[in-house]
Formats: structure tokens, C-alpha cells, sequence
């Protein structure tokens, strides 16, 4: 086989695979975009790229467990890239995060129940496809059980700042409701569907059987779909749970369009 054989067929085996970073990311961050502008010392466009990717730039990159970073290429020469306290250091001074795409409205009503990562991103991702959405929180503000998870690094003023987006969308909050397991049939009657986000500190015991469809994250209840709850390994990965979030906002999009 000669050199231009050999190119031909690396171009096509390996190169067309994501990188390891990427790919063990699950909201696909091109972590290595992102660490070839700090790279370059260009840390605007590298938050660029996370604005872009992430729903909540400012938050995720504050708490995130970066799985991407144990992964990293690097770490098998070595220490890997601190991939982690890059992205930290890139939502630092973020500037003005450009105006978020919104298509026109839908007529159609969805319940977010709790304000935690999965359901913050599944409110984003929804608002952004023209729902109507409402996000109902036991607590007196929006991320309140994300302030107190990650006290000291998640300031109050980084939530409202991040939080702000949803005044571009149709999305509204109903804070101080009373949040239990027994609304469920109510809120599926009231709105075309309801996420429930376990990462949100909701009170009660949400035992849903059967357990939520793996791929789909809806429920045994019409319309009730479910995420943001532990890994198989027992652990809380803020990343999977904005990424379940996302994952969950699909399926509501494609049950409430039949």
C-alpha cells in the first residue's frame, strides 16, 4: 500500500471520528474548538463556541464534571487539559450573549416542574421551538436548588444573568407553588406535556413505574415525561442532567406533534 493508499484510507477510517473529548461530551461541547481559542488567548471566541453549544454557558461550565477532560488525548502523555478551569475561566467575563433564534409560537402549553439544570435546559429548548412554557418552582426564585447545591460558585447574580434568556422566549415561572406527585394528572390534563426534573430538589417521593423509557424519557403516563436523576453509579452529573434535559424537550416536541 503506498503513502497516498495509506492517506486515503486514515481520512476515512479515523478522521471522520469526533474526537475522544467530543465525543464523551454529552451535549457534544467541541471541547477542542473551545481549547484552540484559549489557545490562542482568544478567550472571547472560545466562549463563543460555548454560548453556541450549551444552553446556560455560565452555569454548566461552573459545575460541570467534565467527562470530556478524563478523556483527553493529553492525559495519556502526561496530566490532560484542564478543560474544566478553562471553561471556568471563559465564562468569567462572557460579554453580551448574542439574541437566541426563536421560531414563531405554537399555541401549545408545556410544564416544566422544578427550576434544576435538566429542567432549566428543557424549558430553553422548548421556548426556543415556539412552545409555550411553564415553569413551576416550590421555591421563591428560578435555580434555587442549584444556588444551594453549588453555594459559593454559582452566585445569585450568575443565575439571574444566565436565567435572563427566557424573557426572549415565551416562557414564564409560577414560583412558590406547591409541588407534589399527585398534580401529575391534573398538570397532563391542563397542558400538552410535563416534564418532571429529579435534579430540581422537588418534595415527595416520584416513583414512576414503569421506569421512564430510556431513549424517549416519557413515562407510563401519557404526556409526563422524566430526567435528571442518578447515574447508574449512584452519582449527580450536572452535564447528563442538562443533556437528559435536552434529550427530554425532543420527545415532549415529537408526542405533542403526534
Amino acid at each position: 500500500m503506498d503513502q497516498n493508499e495509506l492517506r486515503e484510507l486514515e481520512n476515512r477510517c479515523i478522521q471522520e471520528q469526533p474526537p475522544a473529548c467530543a465525543a464523551a461530551c454529552p451535549v457534544h461541547l467541541d471541547a477542542r474548538a473551545v481549547m484552540a481559542e484559549v489557545a490562542r488567548g482568544d478567550f472571547t471566541a472560545a466562549a463563543k463556541i460555548l454560548k453556541k453549544s450549551i444552553p446556560f454557558p455560565g452555569i454548566i461550565s461552573r459545575i460541570c464534571d467534565h467527562p470530556c477532560q478524563q478523556r483527553c488525548k493529553r492525559g495519556q502523555a502526561g496530566d490532560p487539559i484542564q478543560v474544566g478551569a478553562l471553561e471556568r475561566a471563559c465564562v468569567t467575563n462572557p460579554g453580551r450573549r448574542p439574541p437566541v433564534q426563536v421560531l414563531p409560537a405554537r399555541g401549545k402549553q408545556v410544564a416544566i416542574l422544578g427550576s434544576g439544570l435538566s429542567s432549566l435546559t428543557a424549558a430553553f429548548d422548548l421556548g426556543r421551538k415556539g412552545y409555550e412554557v411553564f415553569i413551576i418552582e416550590p421555591g421563591q426564585n428560578l435555580g434555587r436548588h442549584l444556588e444551594s447545591l453549588y453555594n459559593g460558585v454559582l452566585l445569585q447574580e450568575v443565575l439571574q444573568a444566565e436565567l435572563a434568556v427566557f424573557s426572549q422566549m415565551r416562557v414564564q415561572s409560577r414560583l412558590g407553588q406547591k409541588i407534589a406527585p399527585d398534580i401529575l394528572a391534573a398538570l397532563a390534563e391542563s397542558f400538552q406535556a410535563v416534564y418532571v426534573g429529579l435534579d430540581a430538589g422537588l418534595p415527595g417521593h416520584w416513583d414512576f413505574q414503569p421506569p421512564p423509557d430510556p431513549l424517549t424519557l416519557a413515562t407510563g403516563r401519557p404526556g409526563v415525561f422524566v430526567g435528571g436523576g442518578q447515574q447508574a453509579d449512584g452519582s449527580w452529573s450536572p452535564v447528563m442532567q442538562s443533556a437528559q434535559g435536552r434529550q427530554a424537550a425532543t420527545s415532549m416536541d415529537r408526542y405533542v406533534q403526534n
